[in-house]
């Protein structure tokens, strides 16, 4: 390129060739700006500059015009066709640049709405999750009060109306606290426990011990699983989340199975809990971990556990998937990061 050639950041040329580049997305060449038509409005400029020839590119990225590049030369018929081509090139990575300045732009921006939302919604949990424990605490005080004071003297559907109002006060005051408990991950100060998953698995397996029992059901649980760095509640609460689903969505299943076991990867750990039950269709994959809601069955849950496992694993770093066919059975894979132990 001409050792006098010189890159201006100017409105001054903007008023002549390049509304003609951004029109047809092409380079124009002048190599005589002082006799080129278009240009008689800036020729003051030009004069004072001393420019003689200009070299106009578009920028263009993903199909799209992210700006126009114009070198001013000193002299007049200096752009050879080498220069040209280096020109090109510099057009070609500033395009790129400025395509992917504009693409990091909009995710930092979207991750910035989405983390103010997610903010918003938390305080939101919180608070009517908060509010909503007063009344609550009157109604389970009022029932056990009647319970204890006119049971015997209730009718049979007097008792199973007020067994009813305790037992669905009892499943709110639940929701309650897990909504509560989803308010809190992520804002709370925890410390890195290093957690032998083989020990607190089987822990988690005698807690279900009934309900193994009941359904027959068998329990792998791999000898090889890893030790991790992570928060002992926190992670108490995934695997109890999602053990406890397995076992439920095994309840009517023949020959009831389930197997909790690692994968390992050079930077993590993944961790598989699988079952034989009813499975999860596809299109359901994402909406189980949304809030409130669940995939197409009828077994009960308050529709918030797998949303405060997602929370959790996503917090420290993780993923959490399913692979699951309706009637093939599902497997809850999440990961967790590596850690030196010392």
């Amino acid at each position: 390129m001409p050792e006098s050639a010189q890159v201006y950041t100017t409105k001054e040329l903007a008023k002549g060739i390049a509304p003609e580049v951004v029109r047809t997305k092409s380079e124009i060449f002048v190599e005589d700006v002082l006799k080129e038509p278009r240009l008689k409005d800036v020729e003051e400029y030009l004069i004072r500059v001393a420019g003689r020839s200009l070299f106009t590119v578009p920028l263009i990225a993903a199909e799209q015009l992210q700006g126009v590049l114009q070198i001013l030369s000193l002299h007049q018929h200096r752009f050879s066709e080498d220069d040209k081509r280096l020109v090109r090139i510099l057009a070609s990575e500033l395009a790129e640049g400025l395509y992917r300045k504009k693409l990091s732009d909009a995710l930092a921006e979207a991750n910035k709405t989405l983390a103010e939302k997610n903010a918003e919604l938390e305080q939101f949990v919180y608070s009517v999750s908060h509010d909503l424990k007063a009344p609550l605490i009157s109604i389970q005080g009022f029932a056990s009060q009647v319970q204890e004071l006119y049971y015997d003297k209730l009718q049979y559907e007097a008792r199973f109306a007020l067994e009813r109002i305790r037992y669905n006060a009892k499943v709110m005051e639940d929701m309650i606290m897990e909504l509560l408990d989803l308010s809190r991950v992520g804002r709370e100060t925890v410390k890195m426990d290093v957690i032998y998953l083989y020990e607190m698995t089987s822990s988690i397996i005698e807690n279900y011990r009934g309900h193994i029992e009941a359904q027959r059901a068998k329990i792998n649980i791999s000898p090889d699983l890893p030790a991790v760095h992570f928060p002992r509640r926190r992670l108490e609460q995934v695997m109890t989340n999602l053990i406890g689903n397995a076992i439920r969505y095994t309840a009517r299943v023949k020959d009831p199975c389930i197997s909790v076991y690692a994968i390992d990867h050079l930077e993590m750990h993944e961790i598989v809990v699988k079952d034989n039950g009813i499975g999860i269709a596809q299109k359901d994959f994402e909406k189980v971990f949304r809030l409130f809601e669940r995939g197409e069955s009828d077994q009960p849950g308050s529709g918030v556990g797998l949303a405060i496992v997602k929370k959790i694993v996503e917090q420290y770093g993780g993923k959490i998937w399913i692979q699951s066919e309706l009637g093939k059975g599902a497997e809850f894979h999440f990961t967790i990061k590596k850690r030196e132990y010392t």
